[in-house]
Formats: C-alpha cells, structure tokens, sequence
C-alpha cells in the first residue's frame, strides 16, 4: 500500500532541492512507537520501537547502500525535549532512550531527526517519529 511507503517529513524534499532529485517522500499519519514502528522507504529503513508502556525505546537509521555516507549526525527528542546526540558518526546510527526520559510521557512524540554525509557533500536528511506507548 502506498501510504506504508511514503513517510518520512520534508528529508526528501530537501535532498531533491540540493541534489535535483525529482522524488519525495512525506509524512503519513503519526503511529504508535509500541511494539514496532518501521518506515519502509526508497532511501532504507528507519526504526523505532518499544516493548510497552513506559519502556524504554530503541533506534535506528539504516540507509541503503547509495545513501550510506561518511558522517551521520542525529538528535533524538522525546516532546521536544532532546534526550540524545551522535555527531560525525561514522557508521549509521542507533540508539536507545532509557525510562527515565520516558516516564510520564506516554502519548508524546519521539522524534528522531538527522542528515547523511558522503564527505563534505549532504546525501541525505531524515526525521521519524512515532507516539510513547
């Protein structure tokens, strides 16, 4: 179904308008982060899940091999309030955010936001997000 496929906010239109790439992705309606909430995309695969109600939660970016950069920098943010970082990561991303940052949010957005480097050059950018359990 086409809607499972297009979901990522504004990281594909920002890669078209740097690289002339004619595709976009956008984002479909926000979901639950429990049990597992993957993106399947034409850019890779994005995950983010949580075993249940106040658990804690585990990341991650994983490009396919045309986006698969040098450099990967991320923030994590649960309500807005950024509860993790990786900057010039040099192999993709993942992560975890620990109960103590998700105790009492249940029902708040994560939201997982960062860009690809290949060298000085942008390959790709990225948000996810999904709803606490």
């Amino acid at each position: 179904m086409r809607r499972n496929k297009v979901r990522f906010v504004g990281f594909a239109l920002v890669l078209a308008l740097l690289t002339g790439c004619a595709s976009v992705e956008v984002s479909a309606p926000i979901k639950s982060c429990s049990p597992y909430y993957t993106i399947p995309s034409t850019y890779g695969s994005f995950t983010i899940q949580q075993s249940g109600v106040g658990q804690a939660v585990q990341w991650g970016i994983y490009p396919k091999p045309a986006y698969v950069g040098t450099a990967y920098n991320v923030k994590v943010y649960v309500n807005s309030v950024k509860v993790d970082e990786k900057k010039n990561q040099t192999y993709a991303p993942h992560g975890s955010i620990n109960r103590t940052n998700i105790l009492g949010h249940s029902g708040q957005l994560v939201l997982v936001s960062g860009n690809v480097y290949k060298g000085k050059d942008l390959a790709l950018v990225y948000n996810i997000q999904c709803r606490l359990a």
